[in-house]
């Protein structure tokens, strides 16, 4: 993984993003894998978008009660507009694994720049259809 942003992750956040992107490579696309201290929270899969997947495995974690704050989020694909990432700091998420590779990636490294959130960019995508 390559960090985009200022801000890098915690070696537990590293560790957590690894576990996560790991996950996601298994999950129906689109998917969304949402993780804290080596466990899977919740996981957002099979949507037709990604804010979709996103607000499926937020969801799934509150009901089951768990804590978001301190999070990552892993995506299977890069994040078009930052819309994503916006709706994961709002949860907790404090870091992001992704592929990277949109032409608007800028907008959402600017957007973790400016909230104090970390992302790493793994530059391999994954679809599992």
């Amino acid at each position: 993984m390559r960090l985009a942003t200022t801000k890098a992750p915690s070696a537990q956040e590293v560790n957590d993003m690894v576990f996560a992107t790991i996950l996601v490579k298994h999950t129906k696309s689109n998917a969304i894998v949402l993780a804290k201290d080596d466990r899977l929270l919740a996981s957002g899969t099979g949507q037709t978008s990604r804010v979709d997947a996103l607000q499926q495995a937020i969801a799934k974690a509150h009901r089951f009660n768990f804590d978001l704050t301190g999070a990552v989020m892993a995506s299977d694909a890069f994040f078009p507009f930052p819309d994503c990432v916006e709706i994961a700091h709002k949860a907790g998420i404090s870091a992001v694994a992704h592929p990277g590779g949109s032409i608007r990636d800028q907008e959402s490294i600017d957007y973790c720049n400016t909230h104090g959130l970390a992302m790493c960019i793994t530059g391999h995508r994954h679809f599992k259809h």
